[in-house]
């Protein structure tokens, strides 16, 4: 079933990254659901990467760990 058909049931924190320069997936596609999240007030962080298609670079990397230790750690 459609992603946006089961956000509503999104318990744990979530980030959501896109690279700008993806070309088979549209940053449209990202800015659709996050309208659906924000619409059912489900709240997310968010990150897009002007530079890369795929988010591939140590920064975007850094970032993704960076949040899992904060927010999704086994000590939180």
């Amino acid at each position: 079933s459609s992603v946006f058909n089961q956000i509503t049931n999104l318990k744990a924190k979530l980030l959501i990254l896109h690279g700008a320069r993806d070309i088979n997936a549209p940053l449209f596609g990202m800015m659709k659901l996050m309208q659906k999240m924000v619409e059912n007030d489900i709240y997310f962080d968010q990150f897009i990467d002007p530079i890369t298609a795929h988010s591939r670079r140590e920064y975007t990397w850094e970032k993704m760990a960076r949040y899992f230790h904060d927010h999704l750690s086994p000590n939180k």
